[in-house]
């Protein structure tokens, strides 16, 4: 869903009753299984794509040695990396759901009209 249709959505639930903090409840529920989900993904396939890479593609001509270099993983430096991806996440789901719960009701519904 959109912006402009989520703003609308909103309006419509908070002008039928819906209170502020409820809205921000809907936003951060709607967007939040959507992050998660892809949080996850992406952490997967950033430990598997090197290690299939490493077994695919010969690196011997570009390391000089004489046999392919072992996958080196950090779990320090992956731990470090899947924080900062949460936390911008996280960032990302609270800023959206307050500027859900801050609609101007009065003009999420006019625009509404106009398309």
């Amino acid at each position: 869903m959109g912006t402009a249709a989520r703003s609308r959505l909103l309006a419509v639930l908070r002008t039928l009753g819906l209170r502020p903090g409820q809205t921000r409840a809907l936003a951060a529920w709607e967007l939040g299984p959507v992050l998660a989900t892809s949080l996850v993904v992406g952490a997967v396939l950033g430990l598997v794509v090197p290690w299939v890479l490493v077994r695919a593609v010969d690196l011997t001509g570009l390391t000089g040695g004489r046999s392919q270099p072992p996958l080196a993983v950090d779990p320090l430096v992956v731990g470090a990396v899947l924080a900062a991806v949460a936390l911008t996440v996280l960032t990302a789901v609270t800023v959206s759901a307050w500027l859900a719960g801050r609609t101007n009701l009065a003009q999420a519904l006019r625009v509404g009209e106009d398309s």
